[in-house]
């Protein structure tokens, strides 16, 4: 159940973490603590005029006894994340990225909204000052990639009432697209490589009762791993910041946040993230981990995989073929990075057709909307059309929307 927390006090509020001081700000909160978990449980509304601080239902998640049950894994690689110990670990000034506040990069600090969805959730985002993007949620309940989210609420929509619908969301960032699935009642696996984004996910995924330690026998649920998605299982990799506006930002390409430092003229030389190295997973390994190919039992049906990582979107397909073949995935929708070498689209666009994928849909930043009816399969002329088309940007990110040729029966 969602707490139903009115969103205008929650903007006001402006949550920030922080730790109790004293015993009579403990037993104040633990009162808050106790009334607030005794009203969600009942299914009791809060009062609307009461003054709600959020920090009370992410206290009460994280202070509860860890329930985090899981399969064992054999590869600690594949392990998910528990979000209730991230989120331990980050009060306590344990993790070095989220441990630098300042009034220029305001990390300490989460901003709570309710999303103008159609089914709400909430969702905490960064300051305006680390992601100016995404902070436009807190001000509308909305993101601004609204195409792409109309057309995952509709895949969902459909999907879910009818089966266990199934959502890969590969570069989830504060997790926005998994929460609207989850809202759907889908149940996510979420792939997101930099820690201060997965904080405000797990923030997120506590405040609607979605994280798997909370939610283990029903559906809508998400499954958080903060690791990278590449070619090579277990190896290692670096990351850079790829916009010094946005210091939330990051790529695992180091040639492409150097065009990007080249374009705004930034001076100084590229520097690594503080400690922003992790290791990487292929979907193929993730994919056997879980039993979702032919030879490994009962096949899952997935109804979507989105994919955004920062111009790496061709090495992560390359680590994905043997799941891609077995066209469990019905649809495919995967960001384009026009700033990236024209080898490395051409390679994104050549495994997805030779892994049985047709291109449906292409649009702007905002996501697909126009039809893509180019008949060629020639992945340099398919480059060709879609760079070619002006979609409102010259240059910049686009949206692709593939569906699979023929889906194989599941068992």
């Amino acid at each position: 159940m969602i707490p139903n927390i009115p969103s205008r006090t929650v903007k006001g509020n402006k949550y920030k973490p922080r730790r109790r001081t004293g015993f009579a700000l403990f037993f104040i909160g633990s009162v808050v603590v106790v009334t607030s978990w005794y009203q969600r449980q009942n299914g009791l509304p809060l009062p609307a005029d009461e003054k709600v601080d959020p920090t009370s239902y992410l206290r009460a998640s994280i202070d509860v006894p860890n329930r985090f049950v899981y399969k064992f894994h054999s590869d600690a690689n594949l392990e998910p994340t528990d979000c209730s110990q991230l989120l331990r670990r980050y009060r306590a000034g344990e993790i070095s990225q989220t441990n630098q506040a300042s009034s220029s990069y305001p990390i300490d600090k989460s901003y709570i909204a309710r999303s103008n969805t159609q089914h709400a959730f909430h969702i905490s985002v960064h300051s305006e000052k680390i992601d100016g993007v995404r902070y436009g949620i807190f001000n509308s309940g909305e993101y601004y990639e609204n195409i792409m989210s109309n057309v995952i609420a509709d895949i969902f929509s459909r999907a879910a009432p009818a089966k266990h619908a199934v959502m890969l969301d590969i570069g989830a960032n504060i997790g926005w697209f998994s929460l609207l699935a989850a809202s759907h009642g889908a149940e996510v696996y979420a792939f997101e490589p930099n820690v201060i984004n997965m904080v405000r996910f797990c923030e997120s995924q506590l405040l609607n009762g979605w994280s798997l330690a909370e939610n283990l026998e029903s559906n809508n649920r998400i499954h958080s791993y903060l690791k990278g998605v590449g070619k090579e299982h277990g190896k290692t990799l670096s990351m850079y910041t790829p916009d010094p506006a946005n210091p939330g930002s990051f790529t695992f390409n180091q040639e492409l946040a150097k065009d990007h430092f080249s374009k705004r003229n930034v001076a100084g030389q590229l520097q690594k993230l503080d400690g922003g190295e992790l290791p990487i997973v292929t979907l193929d390994a993730f994919a056997r981990d879980q039993g979702w190919l032919s030879d490994e039992g009962s096949r899952t049906e997935i109804a979507l995989m989105k994919m955004d990582v920062e111009g790496m979107e061709h090495v992560a397909l390359d680590g994905a073929k043997e799941l891609l073949r077995e066209n469990i995935i019905e649809n495919i929708l995967m960001e384009f990075n026009a700033d990236s070498p024209r080898a490395d689209l051409v390679s994104q666009i050549t495994t997805l057709f030779d892994c049985g994928y047709k291109l449906y849909k292409v649009g702007g930043h905002e996501g697909p909307n126009v039809d893509f009816n180019l008949t060629s399969e020639d992945p340099e002329v398919v480059i060709d059309n879609i760079l070619s088309r002006n979609f409102g940007i010259k240059g910049g990110n686009m949206n692709a929307w593939f569906k699979v040729r023929e889906k194989r029966p599941t068992t």
